[in-house]
Formats: structure tokens, C-alpha cells, sequence
């Protein structure tokens, strides 16, 4: 994958276990979500859920994992369409 301004990379822990499906096009894809977590300076803890789409090893990969294990995603940001309408997510293959 190319550097662009877009690209991301997460660390955090699995949300849940993801989500594995196919597209119609027969491309397979898994989704999941990065919990991340950080203090503030006032000693206050908050966590980000941040949805992630990972495509060819990125799925292979994604079987093996569960709840709560750490995983680093690199990506480049785009969208999913969500039951709630697009989503802006972190979308790659290096997992």
C-alpha cells in the first residue's frame, strides 16, 4: 500500500471478534473494531472505538483473533457502508 495522507495505523485491543464476509463480487473482508484507550491530563480515562475493514492476509489473519487481544492495523481511511449509513473506517490488508 502507498503512503498518502490518508493512511492510519491502530494499535488497541479487539473490541469483539470479527466480523468475516463476502462482498458480492466474491472479494472476502473482516470487520472489527480497535479499542483505543488514553488518559487526559486531568487523569481521566476514555476509550475510541475505531472501525477497521482488513482484505486478503488482512482476513486470513482476522480468523485467528479474539475479544480483547492487541493488534496493530495500518490502513488508509475510506468508508463502510453501516446499517446506520457510511462509516468512516480504517480499511487495508497489513494486520
Amino acid at each position: 500500500m502507498s503512503e498518502s495522507f490518508s493512511t492510519a495505523t491502530v494499535l488497541g485491543a479487539l473490541r469483539r471478534p470479527p466480523h468475516l464476509s463476502i462482498t458480492p463480487a466474491g472479494s472476502a473482508y473482516a470487520l472489527f473494531e480497535v479499542l483505543l484507550r488514553r488518559q487526559t491530563a486531568t487523569g481521566a480515562w476514555f476509550t475510541v472505538s475505531v472501525p477497521c475493514k482488513a482484505w486478503g492476509r488482512g482476513v486470513d489473519i482476522a480468523r485467528s483473533l479474539q475479544a480483547g487481544q492487541v493488534v496493530l492495523f495500518k490502513g488508509e481511511l475510506a468508508t463502510h457502508k453501516g446499517i446506520k449509513g457510511d462509516l468512516l473506517c480504517v480499511s487495508g490488508y497489513d494486520l
